[in-house]
């Protein structure tokens, strides 16, 4: 009998079958201070409206 996380970690991922070169490492963009917190808010609003959507009202 095959357990679902064996089968998932013998499945390899396309993307990198296909192209195994095209590995992507960017470099993270840190910000600290106001400018930080408030687009962290907008997120944060964006998410809170997208979950207001999908399970609506109280």
């Amino acid at each position: 009998m095959l357990r679902l996380p064996t089968v998932f970690r013998q499945m390899r991922p396309v993307s990198r079958v296909l192209a195994p070169h095209l590995t992507r490492a960017y470099a993270k963009d840190v910000k600290f201070g106001a400018d930080a917190r408030a687009l962290m808010l907008q997120g944060v609003d964006l998410l809170a409206d997208a979950v207001a959507v999908t399970m609506g009202p109280k």
